[in-house]
């Protein structure tokens, strides 16, 4: 297998691409047979040059690195290599949980009520470690709560992951430029409509994908992402209890208090949802449960590439190319955020592509910018248009073109001297008239 040299690391493979960064599966080899597999994140080339972007991209690394729970995935390194900065994330063996749901849904099954308590508890969990100060380190709100940024392992661990537009809660508490990011339909209203956020933002989020772990739907979809706004502003939502019959009423109870369209009505705190699951929590055995569902519903990158070791894969769902609306959104399912709004920066073209590429169709299946073959090695097939010769040849004779316009002309001539001969007749015929020839 051929791999990339990047640092300290080799790109075995490259998992995902998104508008802004892209991820690989990599291994750092050390003396005695040391191998540490991760998950290598770095800048395209293109927002290198933004150094607005990578002051954002170095405060994700530094609010990241902080944030140390077992239930939030972990950065192991961070730096620069050739002008290009990295993260180095852990990786977890298993699915998000976007896809979790989705795969569920192709076979007409809905995640069981007792594995939404444990995704509950355990992400209020990491919520409630993210949104307390500590010595060192300030509150961090997570502001991009979504199945998307959920993480679970074959083993059956829960890890909340991106914390890409996370933001330290100080006294100032609202976005620096003026312009919420974020997935449409898990924000929350004082968010999306007034951008401002504290822990109670991100229990929205979390209160909508729980609604959709239960229910197979969102609740706030609308037509169009004004619409999803609306229906978020004024609450309205087909009652949990009528789409998932099936789930008990303390948790339908506990998941609609969390998406009140008022803050004041929700929980206050991660960890006050974690008292209200509490009572409801599922037995020893769910975690088991839930990771041989995983299990069962994908294999593992691990397996698809005959690692080595004990290596740990993340899950890369699908990502959506980088929008600029006034609102700047990430399609739902999306893997990755969308960039801050604002006038769309002219893109150059990346090495390997042509402007106009008629293949280049998916983020996630272009080659790397960075060089000249995939990860894996692979030449990159450029596209070539047709070329002329060095010298055309000269035009065909009179001779052979078609005779049409001679035969034009020569209708013409008849038709003049038809004209003029009418014309001489009738003069000859009025003077004889008038001399009383006729």
């Amino acid at each position: 297998m051929t791999v990339q040299r990047f640092g300290p690391y080799e790109l075995i493979r490259r998992l995902g691409s998104g508008g802004m960064a892209e991820t690989y599966l990599a291994v750092r080899r050390g003396p005695g047979g040391f191998e540490q597999h991760v998950c290598v994140k770095r800048i395209l080339p293109f927002y290198e040059r933004d150094p607005g972007f990578v002051k954002d991209f170095l405060e994700e690394a530094r609010l990241a690195a902080q944030l140390r729970h077992a239930n939030i995935t972990q950065v192991v390194d961070f730096g620069e290599v050739d002008g290009s900065h990295y993260l180095a994330l852990e990786l977890i063996d298993g699915l998000d949980l976007r896809s979790v749901l989705r795969r569920l849904a192709e076979r007409g099954a809905r995640l069981d009520p007792s594995l939404v308590v444990l995704l509950g508890i355990e992400l209020a969990t990491a919520l409630d470690f993210a949104h307390t100060p500590s010595s060192g380190r300030d509150a961090v709100v997570h502001r991009d709560v979504s199945p998307s940024n959920v993480l679970v392992s074959r083993s059956g661990g829960v890890y909340l992951t991106d914390f890409g537009i996370a933001r330290a809660v100080g006294a100032k508490r609202v976005t620096d430029s003026g312009v919420v990011r974020g997935k449409v339909p898990y924000m929350a209203p004082e968010y999306a409509l007034h951008r401002r956020f504290d822990a109670r933002t991100d229990l929205f989020g979390l209160g909508v994908v729980l609604f959709e772990a239960l229910a197979g739907q969102r609740p706030f979809d609308g037509t169009t992402d004004l619409d999803t706004l609306q229906r978020i502003e004024s609450g309205a939502h087909a009652p949990l209890a009528a789409l998932a019959p099936q789930a008990p009423a303390p948790l339908v109870q506990a998941v609609e208090a969390l998406i009140r369209a008022d803050p004041g009505s929700r929980y206050q705190s991660a960890s006050h949802l974690v008292e209200a699951l509490a009572p409801m929590s599922p037995p020893a055995t769910s975690r088991r449960d839930l990771g041989q569902l995983v299990a069962s519903l994908g294999d593992s990158l691990e397996d698809s590439l005959a690692l080595s070791g004990s290596a740990r894969t993340l899950a890369i769902g699908e990502v959506a190319a980088p929008a600029y609306p006034s609102v700047a959104h990430a399609e739902p399912d999306a893997q990755t955020r969308t960039s801050d709004a604002g006038p769309k920066p002219a893109r150059t073209p990346e090495p390997g592509w042509s402007v106009t590429d008629p293949t280049r169709v998916s983020h996630h299946d272009r080659p790397s910018p960075y060089s000249a073959t995939t990860p894996m090695g692979q030449a990159v097939i450029p596209v070539t248009q047709p070329t002329l010769p060095a010298s055309l040849p000269p035009p065909p004779p009179v001779a052979a073109r078609p005779r049409r316009a001679g035969l034009l002309a020569l209708i013409v001539v008849l038709g003049i001297v038809t004209f003029i001969a009418a014309t001489a007749g009738t003069y000859a015929l009025v003077v004889a008239l008038q001399s009383g020839a006729l």
